[in-house]
């Protein structure tokens, strides 16, 4: 991806329309799995959240894609519930399944607000690949994160990925970005410092993703109403935990952070 100066667009539900055309794109779906087949994050999330989510349970799947959480947890006994905005990923994961003979439900919806997922149900929710980030201002997240929240049994986990702001500070681009977003939060209306627009991704102009400081996290998690538990660093390549040491919360390419529903 290359970075594009920041627009801001009109949203009201969170989603700007360069997300709406992601979802809305066959294209996209159609080739999602092989364009991340490499993806070395997709490789360690899942051995993450094995080991967060030892003991099978109900599972609701927060921007589920084609499925890839879906068909792992399923074949590990949970009872797993998708939900994501594109339908034509929906219909990937619901090919997968069948094939599979994997009973899974799938719920086309945005996850700020999931009338068809019933409250109160799930011990676990997984909101993995910064799907948070596809949502624009904090007031959005902050309420996507109590939608969560209220689907969740007492005491349910709610694991989330979230990409480091931060990290750009290791090259001079990076460097260059992180100086106007400051610039941008602090002065434009209805911009946010960590709101990022790239010029084309995947044939999609102006494409949004905000990416958080951990600071951020904490704060969206404790007013979405859960208590951090486990925070997972990941090192730069994004293949294993990053060991501590000075300046982990810089060098730390995201966060995979654990929360319990108070």
């Amino acid at each position: 991806m290359s970075a594009k100066r920041l627009v801001p667009e009109r949203v009201d539900d969170g989603l700007s329309p360069s997300l709406l055309q992601y979802f809305r794109s066959r294209a996209i779906a159609l080739y999602y799995d092989g364009y991340y087949a490499d993806c070395s994050l997709f490789k360690f999330d899942v051995a993450v959240l094995d080991a967060l989510l030892k003991k099978p349970g109900k599972l609701l799947d927060l921007g589920c894609g084609t499925g890839r959480h879906v068909m792992h947890f399923a074949r590990r006994g949970f009872d797993v519930t998708g939900v994501d905005l594109s339908e034509h990923m929906l219909a990937i994961a619901r090919a997968k399944a069948r094939e599979a003979e994997l009973p899974v439900t799938l719920i086309n919806s945005n996850i700020c607000d999931m009338p068809a997922a019933p409250d109160g149900r799930y011990d676990y929710a997984i909101c993995m690949f910064s799907t948070l980030g596809m949502i624009r201002r904090e007031r959005n997240r902050i309420n996507a994160v109590r939608e969560i929240r209220r689907k969740l049994m007492p005491g349910g986990k709610f694991i989330a990925h979230f990409h480091n702001m931060y990290f750009n500070m290791w090259d001079w681009a990076g460097i260059k970005w992180l100086l106007k977003t400051f610039f941008h939060g602090k002065l434009l209306p209805g911009v946010e410092t960590g709101d990022k627009y790239f010029k084309s991704y995947r044939g999609i102009s102006n494409m949004y993703l905000h990416l958080f400081s951990l600071n951020e996290i904490k704060r969206l998690f404790r007013k979405g109403g859960f208590e951090i538990g486990e925070i997972v660093y990941m090192t730069p390549d994004r293949t294993e935990e990053l060991s501590r040491g000075l300046f982990r919360n810089l060098k730390s390419n995201g966060f995979i952070v654990e929360g319990m529903k108070k």
